[in-house]
């Protein structure tokens, strides 16, 4: 009787020693934040994206993934092929998957379609839960529920010491918040000669959590009246070789989650390594005109998507 009582008051003291240094650690944190909502640093530019989707009338098409769709995709040319609002949320991977399906989850409204193109990393590594990008988005709106998108690891790995002693920073395009156009798109590399990209295997760990997460998304998307899409992200072609095992198993998973793919084939968006600027997923000019009219083509064979007349007012002359 008296070594339990002796192990339960011994459980308490951890517990309670567990919550006081995580309390420590976060109250830490929060004194290092950047609170400057005016900030140029790339990921204040979530402020501006949700700004934008929260003024943008339904219907729309809202994009959601990574930086495969920031320095990816020209919306303006998509909504005028389409004739239907399109704002790209595309931002960086480590918002994490968690926070790009969180976000839309409170803004996205009936009759919106949103598309869902997540970087491979999101599924099979831990980058499903938010890093950095979210603490950063934290200090600048002042929202600290925001953390709760972070794992363990994400908040663990927020260095919060460097971070602070990192102010102030000078931020250079195209990393920076106003590389961004009103449609979401990140336009300030376009102009940039490519640099020299080193290709690299990603984790054959496949994480079960991001598509029990986008079954449930998907679920709840179905009962508000909103269409969910889902498309592969646009990727270097040495990159994919190099990956084709694990990408061929990542993508089965999202085939299995029940939401309806633009495309089976995750290689129909593997272009030439000429057309990248710098990272396996970030394309040029012209790889980025390629990426649009590709999927333009693909969203077009679904006519269910153009059928009202307030979508087909948008892309009128």
């Amino acid at each position: 009787m008296a070594a339990s009582k002796g192990l339960g008051s011994l459980l308490l003291r951890l517990l309670l020693l567990s919550v006081l240094a995580g309390g420590s650690y976060l109250l830490l944190l929060y004194a290092c934040l950047d609170r400057n909502p005016a900030s140029n640093n790339y990921n204040a530019a979530q402020i501006d994206k949700q700004e934008l989707l929260a003024k943008t009338p339904t219907p729309r098409l809202i994009v959601i993934g990574g930086s495969n769709l920031a320095f990816g995709l020209d919306s303006q040319r998509l909504e005028q092929a389409l004739g239907v609002h399109v704002v790209n949320l595309g931002h960086q991977a480590s918002l994490g998957l968690r926070y790009m399906m969180g976000s839309v989850r409170r803004l996205a409204k009936p009759g919106d379609w949103v598309l869902l193109v997540p970087e491979y990393e999101h599924l099979g590594q831990d980058i499903f839960y938010g890093g950095s990008a979210v603490i950063d988005l934290a200090g600048y709106t002042g929202n600290l529920a925001l953390l709760r998108y972070n794992g363990p690891v994400g908040l663990l790995a927020a260095n919060t010491a460097i971070r602070y002693y990192q102010q102030p920073f000078t931020y250079y395009p195209p990393y920076t918040r106003d590389s961004f156009n009103r449609y979401g798109d990140n336009i300030a590399h376009l102009g940039l000669p490519p640099s020299r990209i080193a290709s690299y295997t990603i984790s054959p760990a496949v994480n079960p959590a991001p598509i029990r997460a986008i079954k449930a998304f998907s679920n709840e998307c179905s009962r508000r009246g909103i269409r969910l899409l889902i498309s592969y992200p646009a990727t270097m072609r040495s990159f994919y070789e190099s990956n084709r095992t694990i990408i061929a198993k990542l993508s089965g998973n999202l085939q299995n989650t029940g939401v309806t793919m633009l495309d089976s084939n995750p290689e129909s968006f593997v272009f030439d390594d000429r057309y990248f600027f710098d990272t396996v997923y970030h394309l040029t000019a012209e790889g980025r005109a390629l990426r649009t009219e590709r999927l333009t083509r693909l969203l077009q064979q679904r006519p269910e998507l153009l059928q009202t007349d307030e979508h087909r007012k948008v892309g009128a002359p």
